[in-house]
């Protein structure tokens, strides 16, 4: 009789554990944006990352992207927020993305393409890569003009004090 019962016991536990690792899984591969949320909520970036990442290369929209670029950005991980920030400005839907949301421009008039693109410009710099974020910068002014809030300028007020000699000479 006691083996019965723990035989009994011990298959109910492993349908359990079983329906309970198939519901996950479903989970994970139908919605990773909601296990991301709960994982963010526990404070695991790594976990919250990767199944961010896999939600934005299911849908491939430019909002989920933003979530990794605030995420990695709020993180400090200026690695994944540069490969983030250039596919953001490589991205199909970029430019229908800022001309949508020029409609309520930034503080100061700045539009959408030039906040990121300054944006990008200033992660490469921190990364080390002053000669791609001044090529990058010499590239957006070649294709959109020399406006405003353009990334030279913007990478300029804000890393001036950064700058090396040969660096300010370069400029």
């Amino acid at each position: 009789m006691k083996k019965l019962v723990i035989k009994t016991v011990a298959i109910v536990l492993s349908i359990i554990v079983g329906v309970v690792a198939i519901t996950l899984g479903v989970l994970c591969l139908t919605t990773p944006k909601t296990i991301a949320k709960g994982f963010e909520s526990l404070g695991n970036y790594s976990a919250s990352k990767y199944f961010y990442e896999m939600q934005y290369n299911k849908t491939e929209n430019v909002d989920d992207l933003l979530v990794l670029i605030d995420n990695a950005y709020g993180h400090n991980d200026k690695t994944n927020l540069q490969g983030y920030l250039s596919e953001l400005i490589g991205h199909k839907k970029f430019k229908k993305f800022c001309t949508d949301k020029n409609a309520n421009l930034l503080s100061g008039g700045m539009k959408t393409e030039e906040y990121y693109s300054a944006f990008y410009a200033s992660v490469l710099f921190d990364n080390g890569n002053f000669d791609g974020a001044k090529d990058f910068c010499a590239s957006y002014v070649d294709t959109m003009g020399y406006t405003k809030f353009n990334p030279f300028t913007e990478l300029i007020k804000a890393k001036l004090s950064e700058f090396s000699t040969p660096q300010k000479d370069a400029l």
